[in-house]
């Protein structure tokens, strides 16, 4: 039926109802174009991959100054065999830091340096003499010890007795500390 057959009302309803057909057929259609228009942004949004501004020669002399006990050749090498079966990785100066950090561990164990002494708090260490004997070792260490020391020692020596021996009868302690 065309419009040009209808006439008056009919006519008015029928093309009341193209417009509503046409109103909704436009609105699916600004959804869809809102949806794309979100997909774009989204995809403007990634991160591009920024240029490198080092060639990959300069973080190699690099990594080998921050990782001087790894041979950066040697790892570079294996890293390029990895890669071989993981065609889908790239190798990447990330990439590298993370394999030298996950694979090389930490830097070795550094004795800490001792620090220089003052000679006013320097504590004369006693020589100690070739002996044959444990007894003999530790009379050569006591003679060799300041009178001070001494009688550091022997006080926490008694100190120490006294407080092992608070069980002993009075009798007997006092004759141990007087063996002293």
């Amino acid at each position: 039926m065309k419009l040009t057959e209808l006439t008056g009302k009919t006519a008015l309803k029928a093309i009341e109802d193209m417009f509503d057909e046409y109103r909704g057929q436009i609105h699916t259609l600004r959804l869809q174009v809102d949806k794309l228009e979100l997909k774009v942004k989204s995809l403007e949004k990634v991160k591009k991959e920024k240029p490198m501004t080092k060639t990959f020669d300069d973080y190699v002399s690099e990594w080998k100054t921050l990782y001087y006990w790894v041979d950066i050749e040697k790892e570079l090498a294996k890293m390029d065999g990895w890669l071989r079966l993981h065609p889908e990785r790239k190798k990447t100066p990330r990439f590298c830091v993370n394999w030298l950090n996950k694979n090389c561990g930490e830097k070795p164990f550094e004795q800490p340096r001792a620090k220089p002494v003052h000679p006013s708090h320097a504590v004369a260490k006693p020589e100690v003499k070739e002996v044959d004997t444990e007894w003999q070792r530790k009379a050569a260490i006591w003679d060799g010890l300041s009178r001070e020391e001494k009688e550091r020692r022997l006080k926490e020596a008694r100190d120490s007795f006294t407080n092992q021996a608070f069980a002993m009868p009075m009798v007997v302690r006092a004759k141990a500390i007087n063996s002293l």
